[in-house]
């Protein structure tokens, strides 16, 4: 959803403070959390080729120990996974062991690269889809109630449409798929209960699959502002909290 970096100091380009970047965001009712933790290097350092952005795995801290820590209980079961679609790995949870609660206070607690890394973070609120309304054409309003502790929230759309296509010399009806992003910041929103965005699709459409995410102030402030450091120790990075919600449309022909 977002690009993921690790920083370091480039007024001293020769040396790193922290050997790993964490970038950490816990999503309420997900039945599966992931986080990256990468090994972070002087900017002057010299990757033999490939070029290093081929070959992702070489940032990534492959034995890392994690722990999430809320109230008396503990979490540790993570799962270092090969993404099928991409070329990095990422750490998960195994699925419906562990749900993140709105509203609760996390800790996590990473040893990697000889280093031990601290963060800790209180989870957002929640929140529901209220409402997909056609208004005109192929354009639609989406609703939604405002989520408590959110400074940004990313609204996907991705609409199926049936279209010919030229596929081994023969034209042939295939179903396709368009994806469009918003993002809408909380200084835009006021004093609403709930948010709204007039969307247009194709005109051929026959579904679409909607999700929002709302997401926390520290993740606003990491990818938007550049802070290469928040409510985490010993590590660049970043603790933050989501919650996303998601509805499919199928419309009538």
């Amino acid at each position: 959803m977002f690009s993921l970096e690790s920083c370091e100091n480039l007024n001293d380009p020769g040396k790193i403070k922290f050997k790993n970047s964490v970038l950490f965001n816990l999503t309420t009712g997900n039945s599966k959390q992931k986080i990256y933790i990468y090994n972070t290097y002087p900017v002057n350092y010299s990757f033999e080729d490939p070029p290093p952005f081929i070959n992702y795995d070489k940032f990534i801290a492959e034995n890392a120990k994690i722990k999430i820590i809320n109230e008396n209980s503990e979490y540790s079961n993570f799962e270092l996974v090969q993404e099928d679609t991409i070329f990095t790995k990422r750490y998960y949870t195994n699925a419906s062991e562990l749900i993140i609660r709105p509203n609760q206070k996390y800790s996590i607690e990473v040893e990697s690269n000889g280093q031990v890394i601290r963060g800790s973070t209180i989870t957002i609120g929640s929140f529901e889809i209220l409402s997909v309304e056609k208004v005109a054409g192929s354009s639609y309003n989406i609703s939604w109630d405002k989520c408590p502790g959110t400074m940004f929230y990313q609204l996907n759309i991705i609409y199926f449409f049936k279209d010919s296509i030229i596929y081994g010399g023969t034209r042939i009806l295939a179903t396709l798929s368009r994806n469009d992003n918003y993002i809408i910041t909380t200084d835009t929103l006021f004093n609403v209960n709930y948010l709204s965005k007039i969307v247009s699709i194709d005109s051929k459409s026959d579904s679409m699959y909607i999700t929002v995410g709302a997401y926390d102030l520290n993740t606003y402030k990491y990818f938007f502002e550049g802070i290469d450091k928040l409510n985490i120790e010993n590590a660049y990075g970043y603790i933050g909290s989501s919650t996303v919600k998601s509805v499919k449309i199928i419309f009538k022909k």
